[in-house]
């Protein structure tokens, strides 16, 4: 039977399979003996002969599914191989994603952030206040929450300075209370969120996606549209992004996430077994965006010896 695209493959070799080649799809109709596929860990499309070696028709894999079937929209260009990736970040940041450089400098002040929201804005004392119309000191711990680097300070001035007043603080707080806990979906919450804060300049992605990922870090993912779309484009997937806070995309980049937390779970390393999504934020952030230059880890390294 002649492959057909969008057909799922795997090399009759387990070890090759695994270790090379990783799972396929078929992007071009199979002719005269002959199937274009584009392989997982190849990271390209290109030209097998089907009649020197039988591909295996296999279901649809569970770790690569969203990654081959955007390969399969997007055929034409290259990727860098995930396994590449990932060796490139155990490189240069020892330890992975439990080493000391990445662990200092990467998570442990977005645990902070989320232990502190969780104290702070847990449904129970959000919804309580809300009711008490305790608007003011709302405020106080929203501002609190949101002082971490993860947004820029324009961002900031334009949250203190909706937080000014009383008619602002009532409706920011509202809406960021439905965005957190409001029994609707995820995209219309977003779209909900966007429409209001519109009025406070705040509809941007970081501000609207900040407080569900440090709230509910094992669900929710922060978007920073330039790394969020250098790491989608890198791995090949159509995040639908657009500039304008909408459903549609964060859906997606939820997706994407998704994709990237299956790859490294499923990995036997110990190192690269992510937590949550402050994990997949991270080395995103660690790898797609070059966040940290050799010199920079070089140095961080050096002062976290000076410490211990």
């Amino acid at each position: 039977m002649a492959l057909t695209k969008g057909t799922f493959v795997r090399h009759p070799s387990d070890e090759v399979h695994k270790e090379k080649l990783g799972f396929g799809i078929v992007v071009e109709d199979e002719k005269n003996a002959s199937a274009a596929i584009f392989f997982e860990k190849r990271g390209s499309a290109s030209n097998v002969k089907t009649d020197v070696i039988n591909y295996l028709v296999v279901d649809a894999p569970k770790e690569a599914r969203l990654f081959l079937e955007n390969a399969l929209c997007q055929s034409n260009g290259d990727r860098q191989p995930f396994p590449q990736v990932v060796e490139r970040f155990l490189t240069r940041f020892k330890g992975g994603l439990v080493g000391a450089v990445y662990l200092s400098g990467e998570r442990h002040y977005k645990i902070e952030a989320h232990e502190l929201a969780s104290h702070l804005l847990s449904k129970e004392s959000f919804s309580t206040r809300v009711a008490k119309e305790e608007w003011q000191e709302l405020s106080a711990d929203i501002k609190k929450v949101f002082t971490i680097n993860l947004l820029s300070k324009f961002e900031l001035i334009k949250l203190s300075d909706a937080l000014k007043d009383e008619f602002g603080q009532k409706e920011v707080c509202h809406c960021f209370y439905e965005l957190l806990y409001a029994e609707k979906s995820i995209s219309s919450r977003i779209q909900k969120a966007e429409k209001i804060l519109a009025n406070y300049e705040l509809n941007t992605w970081p501000v609207i996606s900040y407080l569900l990922f440090i709230v509910f870090p094992e669900q929710y993912m922060f978007v920073k549209p330039t790394m969020t779309k250098e790491a989608a484009k890198n791995r090949g997937f159509d995040i639908q992004y657009d500039s304008q806070v909408n459903g549609v995309t964060y859906q997606k980049v939820l997706d994407f996430s998704q994709d990237i937390f299956n790859r490294l779970i499923d990995d036997p390393r110990d190192e690269l077994r992510p937590r949550d999504m402050i994990d997949i934020q991270g080395f995103m952030w660690c790898t797609f965006a070059n966040g940290w230059t050799d010199e920079a880890i070089q140095q961080f390294e050096s002062e976290l010896a000076v410490v211990t």
